[in-house]
Order: C-alpha cells, then structure tokens, then sequence
C-alpha cells in the first residue's frame, strides 16, 4: 500500500455463507457492492499462458457443440480482457463483449472486440438483443459466481439467447471446493458456490434445459455447462449421463445437505486450533 494511504481505515465486511434447503445452492448473506468490486478490475486473463490455451480450447469446444457458422454472433458477459472472444474473432465469427469493469471494457474495444461497460441481467440482454440480435452462443467465464442475482442473469439469457443457440458457462466447482478444502476460494468476490443440482433446477425455472456438464482441473477445479432451449437446441452426446454422474457424486459427498457444511467447517476450525 502508498505510504499516502496508510492512514486509510480498511472496510470490513461479514463473511457468512449460507445454505438453501429447497435448491441446496450455497451463498453468501452479506453481498458487497458490485459497483465496488468490479468497475475497476485489475484481473486480466490474458497475462495467463494457461488460461490462454484453456479459453481456446474452450471456444472450440463450444463450436463444437453449437455447431454454429461463421459469423454469427458469439456473446459473452464477463468477457474480462477479451482474450476468450479474441479466439472466436480469428476463427471468424462476430463477437460481442460486456464487462462491468470500464477499465477491461475500454482495453478489449480498442483491441477489436467490442465490449459493453455494463452489468448483465434482463435489461441490459434486452438491449443487446435488440441492437444486434439473438446470439447463437453466449459465454461466461468465470463470473457467475461473483453475481449475487443468479435469476436476473439467466433471465437475461432466456431473452438473448436464439431458439438453436447455447450457453456455455464455467465455474468454480463446489465439489472441488469441498473435496479438497479449497477455504481461500471462500471471499467476498465469490458470493455463489456453483453444484450441478441446483443449476438444474433453476435453468428450469426460466424454461431453459442443462444440456451437458463437465468437471475440469482449471483454477483448482471447474465445472463447465451447456444451457439451451428443451425443444430446439442440439443434442449433447453423454449430456445426460454426464449429468447424472455429478450429481450422483455430489449428493454422495453430502452437498444436498446443510450438515455437511456444519461439520466440514467445525473439523478445520478445530485443526487449525490444534
């Protein structure tokens, strides 16, 4: 810190998770302004060699799922730098970012990647969607879990997202964070905690369907997912029994219940004090 801002009193804020027995998704309670967090963001996922060859993969993949042609329109919210959208843009679609922070918004447009300074939810998927279109991919990397309002996001998917299209989204994954006592991914920029179970059940609410969900080791371990419409997206090979493993697992381990919670943290509370 300058040596001008020592004097500067730091804010503190409640660190308190909870658990929702009718869904089984995990939450903060106390929720720090976005605005604080995020219009000024220094995290860039361009300066990462990894992240760069995963986020390419990662386009790859999605295209190979959606199956979609060049030029249509890929949209991401969250898009950061815009490194992941740069792979679209040189495989030749049309690409479109959003990213609260002005900071990456401003860097990844004068790149080439157009990019909205705005937050995502309903409104803001309303407008898009009528400057530019429906969008026959959208992604998020990474950002869902820094949204408190989980709804108003997919709300705005369910408003973006073309009849064929798909949305791809990865996450922290709540099993790897249980599994292997990942307590320092557990702040007040993570304020969701992301399992397969409640995903369903919440893409339902808003008629949309999990089509595929994949756990891969990135960031300490991620889950992957492809959202889309029930009656008109394509066919995942294995979705289902993709699915259908995660979940197995994590009700396995416990994440269904809030005991487990209890008891995971009550074991490192009483390791750490020994």
């Amino acid at each position: 810190m300058p040596q001008d801002q020592l004097h500067v009193v730091e804010e503190i804020f409640p660190l308190n998770v909870n658990f929702c027995n009718t869904c089984t998704h995990l939450q903060l309670s106390h929720v720090v302004s976005a605005e604080t967090l995020f219009r000024e963001y220094v995290y860039v996922s361009g300066t990462s060699p990894v992240m760069v060859k995963h986020l390419k993969d990662y386009a790859k993949q999605a295209i190979q799922y959606t199956g979609i042609t060049r030029g249509s329109l890929v949209f991401e919210f969250g898009s950061n730098d815009g490194t992941l959208l740069g792979h679209f843009k040189e495989m030749g679609y049309t690409v479109l970012g959003m990213d609260p922070a002005i900071n990456l918004a401003h860097e990844a447009t004068a790149r080439g990647l157009p990019t909205i300074p705005d937050f995502f939810g309903a409104e803001s998927a309303e407008k898009v969607a009528i400057e530019h279109g429906k969008a026959r991919l959208i992604c998020a990397n990474h950002c869902c879990a820094h949204i408190d309002d989980l709804r108003g996001v997919i709300q705005g998917v369910s408003e973006l997202l073309a009849p064929e299209g798909i949305w791809v989204f990865e996450v922290g994954y709540l099993l790897s964070v249980f599994q292997n006592n990942l307590f320092d991914t557990i702040y007040h920029e993570h304020v969701d905690f992301h399992s397969v179970a409640p995903i369903q059940k919440v893409c339902k609410c808003f008629g949309l369907k999990l089509l595929n969900a994949e756990m891969n080791y990135i960031q300490g371990g991620s889950l992957r997912c492809f959202v889309g419409w029930p009656n008109t997206c394509p066919q995942i090979k294995n979705g289902e029994e993709n699915i259908s493993e995660l979940v197995r697992k994590e009700f396995a381990a416990g994440l269904n219940k809030a005991v487990t919670f209890h008891r995971w943290v009550r074991f490192h509370l009483s390791f750490r004090s020994a």
